[in-house]
Formats: structure tokens, sequence, C-alpha cells
């Protein structure tokens, strides 16, 4: 299973870093770029593949030329049996 994540990051400087960060129950921390959709005008990135059952957890960390980094608040992806079918 795979999961599309999209967000919308604003910064006044230009960015240097936009990424989506999950981790799986019990699993390792995984960190992808996220890459820019202009038409929509937003980051875009997925989840996945995802091969257990429980709660992920994913947030998106922006950071500007000047190395400021900015967390989103972390979300949560419950994955079930009908999420693997």
């Amino acid at each position: 299973m795979t999961a599309q994540v999209t967000a919308t990051v604003h910064d006044e400087s230009s960015l240097d870093l936009v990424e989506l960060r999950w981790r799986q129950p019990g699993g390792r921390l995984h960190q992808v770029p996220m890459r820019f959709d202009a038409s929509s005008n937003r980051w875009e990135a997925e989840i996945g593949p995802v091969s257990g059952l429980g709660d992920i957890h994913w947030w998106v960390v922006a950071q500007d030329r000047w190395g400021w980094e900015r967390s989103s608040p972390i979300q949560v992806l419950p994955v079930d049996e009908m999420c693997l079918i």
C-alpha cells in the first residue's frame, strides 16, 4: 500500500528542502524528498510501500536557505487489513 501526501509550503526566502517523514509502528524513520507540482502549487510525495498493520505517523519538514526548519503537526494514517488487500 502507498498513500499520496500533498502539502502547501510558503516561505519568504527560498526553500532548500521540503521532505516527507514517516514511521511505521516499530519501524525506522523514512525521509523522502517532496516534489513541487507547479500546476497545483503543492509539494507531493508518497508514504510506502507499507507492509504492516498499525498507525503510520507522518509529517512534513521544510527548511529555508538560512537553515531554519519548521515541521507540520504530526498526522496519523491508520493501516488495517483492508488497506493491504
